[in-house]
């Protein structure tokens, strides 16, 4: 998406992963039984959670405000990264990065 000039960030991370509930300092703002008691689902796989995270491409809003030619541009891009997207994913690390 770089590479064709489409702006992309980061997805958001399973919200399973984070520090907060890793560390499980999310308990100080529970009451009760709640705060005490074990939380089975912190250690579930999530592995729909994990694949949704790390396969989404994320488009800033403002690349999306523009005209009908730039969601033309962004979908080509897309289409070509799916094209490609064996090939993409054997590149070395720094290759892909600029891919």
């Amino acid at each position: 998406m770089n590479a064709e000039g489409i702006p992309n960030q980061a997805s958001y991370p399973p919200l399973h992963n984070l520090d907060v509930f890793k560390s499980g300092e999310y308990r100080k703002k529970l009451t009760g039984r709640q705060a005490e008691e074990a939380h089975a689902f912190l250690k579930r796989d999530f592995l729909q959670t994990y694949r949704a995270a790390w396969e989404t491409v994320w488009i800033p809003q403002p690349a999306l405000l523009g005209d009908e030619q730039d969601m033309h541009e962004i979908a080509s891009a897309l289409k070509k990264v799916q094209n490609y997207a064996s090939e993409l994913a054997a590149a070395p690390v720094g290759v892909r990065e600029t891919a």
